[in-house]
């Protein structure tokens, strides 16, 4: 049989879609099911997972703090690394929704609504599947559980228990939710989309998890799913979405820079082998023993060997235990992270990192003097570490209520070991930072009052954006650097070249808040990335300059104005002035969501 292959790269798997998403493929919505049931056991298990590995001592070690388990890092295969046909599949889908509405014109009831037990079937009126397309509306709950609409209840209400139908009749009489009503065909109970909504947000939440569900095994290919089966018992609410909301699903990701002190040579042998290093901590690193593995490649042996020579065990002891000794939390990675671009007084370079001498910009009048870093080369890992689902909550619904992240971890065979879906990307950057604290603002700034009362009041407040970030992401020296960054973002991508969905931000903050800094990159596993545009701004005189006042003018006036402008932050609000006019990017290049922005805190008023 020839199957429809929807082709997609390591990082749309783990930046946009990944277990729990729905994708709309040539043959229409699939839902992206867990790893171990979306990549065949024929050519990928315990074993075979390690040669996808990506390295990253840091990344693992907070993943091992964040789930309490052994935890590591893989790309995603690709057809290439598999020996396989493009025309082969290698990370199976699932049918979601299975009701499907056919807009056949020669129904005499009008469009019809119904539901597949099977892969073929067809439209029970009509008897054809060309005119069919999946339902729109779909279910979930903030604890990432996602299900069908109940139609057939939904429709009765409970007016006719009695009455089951696996088909109803759809009329579309106008482009409000109201105008599209359903009815069934057996007893004419009726209703509308709107009162479907209204009905399923006050039932009990089903608790699926559709993705962690086995493909049948009497199902044609590509595989449907068995009759569900429940997890545990969910107290919260399902909301009705459409299928292709962003609520519905959004990828929880962690990205952390490689810098110098984890990327010598005797690091990086640890890194890749630490499994096979981990055994002769105990032998203080034998020479003789190191030489009796098989895993450790000639060139790497020799390197340890002469390590040992000039400096004895006790820098590879000292190496072992940074690398694993360390309990921080993600906010102390990314300190860590500012420590090492801020403290370049001269150029380091390494196998995966190059930052060059600053250049000085002016302060421009909102903008205090900038030290501009040219970073030539820059490695990062990002991985997924699971999904949420957002669906809007009900007015009484309390505004702490927490968002569940679902695992995208998986386990392969009985190896305890969780990996995580990443990508590695390589390319260059921007390092931005200031010769003074930039967060120079009178005491009667409005702007700057509402977001500090904001990060005072953050442990009552909800919980939005990247639970990673909520310690420091709500104060204002953070909102600042973050507004300033999407200003910049934009600015760049029209003289740099890349595009702005290519470039990517990390803003940074130090324990006091008294410094911060931006550094804005591209890396990708893709084309898009590493050619230097970047760091070529930085290079011609005064084009920096340029950039930055275009910037500061696009901040004072927006398209939207005086609507954008009018906007103040209030504790409901995760913004200030802010719209996709003026300060929003692609979800891709904001590690935020588009949250934490604010034209007025950068203009002083």
């Amino acid at each position: 049989m020839s199957h429809k292959i929807q082709h997609m790269t390591e990082s749309q798997y783990v930046l946009t879609y990944g277990p729990g998403a729905i994708i709309e493929s040539v043959s229409g919505p699939r839902l992206i099911p867990s790893i171990i049931h979306g990549i065949s056991n024929d050519f990928f298990d315990s074993n075979t997972v390690k040669n996808f590995e990506i390295t990253d001592i840091r990344l693992e070690n907070l993943l091992k703090i964040l789930n309490f388990n052994k935890a590591k890092v893989f790309v995603i295969p690709s057809n290439a690394s598999l020996n396989k046909s493009t025309n082969d599949y290698i990370y199976k889908t699932y049918i979601f929704p299975v009701w499907r509405v056919c807009y056949s014109r020669s129904h005499d009831v009008g469009d019809v609504l119904y539901r597949m037990k099977k892969v073929k079937d067809v439209c029970p009126e009509c008897k054809k599947k060309d005119n069919s397309s999946a339902v729109r509306f779909v279910r979930a709950c903030t604890d990432g559980h996602l299900d069908e609409i109940p139609w057939n209840t939904a429709v009765h209400n409970g007016k006719n228990k009695n009455c089951s139908s696996d088909k109803f009749n759809w009329k579309s009489g106008g482009s409000s939710l109201s105008d599209i009503s359903v009815e069934c065909p057996v007893c004419k109970c009726k209703t509308d989309i709107q009162q479907v909504y209204n009905t399923v947000k006050t039932g009990k939440c089903t608790a699926r998890f559709p993705e962690k569900e086995l493909p049948s095994d009497t199902a044609e290919d590509p595989p449907y799913m068995t009759t569900p089966e429940r997890d545990y018992n969910c107290d919260k609410k399902m909301k009705v979405l459409q299928r292709q909301a962003i609520a519905l699903r959004s990828s929880v990701t962690i990205t952390l820079l490689t810098i110098p002190e984890y990327d010598d040579p005797i690091s990086n042998i640890i890194q890749r082998y630490i499994d096979v290093i981990d055994p002769y901590v105990n032998a203080n690193f034998n020479g003789n023993i190191i030489n009796q593995s098989n895993r450790l490649s000639p060139e790497d042996i020799l390197i340890i060997n002469e390590c040992i020579r000039i400096n004895g065990n006790e820098k590879l002891l000292r190496n072992y235990k940074h690398l694993l000794g360390s309990n921080n939390n993600f906010m102390d990675f990314v300190y860590e992270e500012f420590e090492s671009l801020s403290s370049t007084s001269v150029p380091q370079r390494t196998d995966n990192f190059s930052i060059s001498k600053p250049i000085c910009v002016d302060e421009n009048g909102y903008i205090p003097s900038m030290l501009i870093y040219p970073v030539e080369k820059i490695r990062t890992v990002t991985a997924q570490v699971g999904y949420s689902r957002t669906p809007p909550s009900d007015p009484n619904t309390p505004e702490n209520t927490d968002i569940h992240t679902v695992s995208s971890g998986a386990s392969f065979g009985e190896d305890t070991t969780v990996w995580y879906p990443g990508f590695e990307g390589k390319g260059e950057g921007l390092f931005i930072t200031f010769e003074k604290t930039p967060f120079i603002f009178s005491s009667d700034n409005e702007s700057k009052k509402a977001w500090q009362s904001e990060y005072d009041n953050r442990s009552t407040s909800k919980s939005s954006g990247n639970p990673l970030w909520l310690d420091v992401a709500k104060h204002p020296l953070f909102v600042w650097l973050h507004t300033l960054s999407h200003l910049l973002i934009r600015a760049l991508s029209r003289n740099s070249g890349y595009s702005s969905a290519s470039l990517r931000e990390r803003v940074y903050v130090n324990q006091t808040f008294e410094s911060g800094g931006i550094l804005i990159y591209t890396t990708s596993p893709g084309g898009d990335g590493s050619m230097g545009g970047l760091v070529g701004m930085v290079n011609q005189n005064g084009l920096f300059r340029t950039i930055m006042n275009a910037a500061i003018e696009n901040n004072i006036f927006c398209s939207n104005d005086p609507l954008c402008s009018e906007t103040k932050k209030y504790p409901a609000k995760n913004n200030g002035a802010a719209c996709y006019s003026c300060l929003f990017t692609s979800e891709t290049s904001c590690e935020h969501r588009n949250m934490w922005l604010d034209r007025h805190i950068i203009l002083g008023d």
